[in-house]
C-alpha cells in the first residue's frame, strides 16, 4: 500500500545532543499527490490518505485522467455534474455499475469513498489507481478492545517500512525515534491484550 504521506517529507533537525528539535517539511502537496498517482499507477495500488480532507486530492486524480485519458470514478451520483463543471473534464461517473456498464474505455481511476472496488473488477474494469479510505464496518459492532487492537496493528504496519528506510539511508536519530515508537506501540499492544484476557 501507498500511503500519500509517509514520513520521507519530513526533516527532522536535531540539537546539539541529539534529540529531536523539530520537524520541517519543504514540499507542494500538489507535486506530492502528483507523484504518489504516477507511483501508485505503475502497480495499480491505491493510495491510503490518511482521511486527509481538502488539500486538492480529487482535483489532482481529474488532472492525471485527463492526462492519460482515464475515467473518474466519484463515490456519490449527487455531485458529479458539480464535478464536471468544476473540473471542466465529463469523463467523471459515479460509482452505479449500470451507468459504467456501456462505457468502452474501461481504465478507472477511483475517488475517496468508492467500495465496490470487487463490482468494478467483475464487471470488466481496471482500476489504474485511486484513493483508499477505511473499509465500511458491517452491521456487527466491533468492541472497543478489538477496534483500538487493530488500529495498533495498523500503526506497527506502518512504521515497519519506515523502520527499514531510515536504517537503509543510515539515519540513526530518526531510526532510535521510529524503534522507541514501535516499542511503545508493542507495549501498548501487549498491555491492552494482557487486560482483554483477564477481564
Amino acid at each position: 500500500m501507498i500511503y500519500l504521506l509517509d514520513g520521507t517529507e519530513f526533516t527532522l533537525e536535531l540539537n546539539w545532543s541529539g534529540k529531536a528539535k523539530y520537524m520541517s517539511a519543504d514540499f507542494s502537496m500538489s507535486n506530492l499527490i502528483a507523484d504518489k498517482l504516477k507511483l501508485a499507477s505503475q502497480t495499480n495500488e491505491l493510495i491510503h490518505t490518511q482521511w486527509l480532507r481538502g488539500i486538492g486530492k480529487t482535483h489532482m486524480l481529474i488532472e492525471f485522467a485527463r492526462m492519460h485519458g482515464y475515467l473518474v470514478v466519484e463515490p456519490f451520483g449527487i455531485g458529479v455534474d458539480a464535478i464536471i463543471e468544476r473540473e471542466n473534464y465529463d469523463d467523471i461517473y459515479s460509482n452505479s455499475i449500470s451507468i459504467l456498464r456501456g462505457k468502452e474505455n474501461k481504465n478507472i481511476v477511483i475517488d475517496e469513498g468508492v467500495t465496490n472496488l470487487q463490482e468494478l473488477r467483475d464487471a470488466g474494469f481496471n482500476i489504474i489507481t485511486g484513493y483508499l479510505t477505511r473499509k465500511k464496518e458491517d452491521n456487527n459492532p466491533i468492541p472497543f478492545d478489538d477496534k483500538v487492537i487493530k488500529t495498533l496493528m495498523n500503526e506497527i504496519e506502518a512504521l515497519t517500512p519506515k523502520l527499514q528506510q531510515t536504517r537503509e539511508n543510515r539515519d540513526y536519530g530518526t531510526y532510535k525515534n521510529l524503534i522507541n515508537a514501535y516499542r511503545e506501540v508493542l507495549y501498548l499492544i501487549q498491555s491492552l491484550m494482557k487486560s482483554t484476557v483477564t477481564k
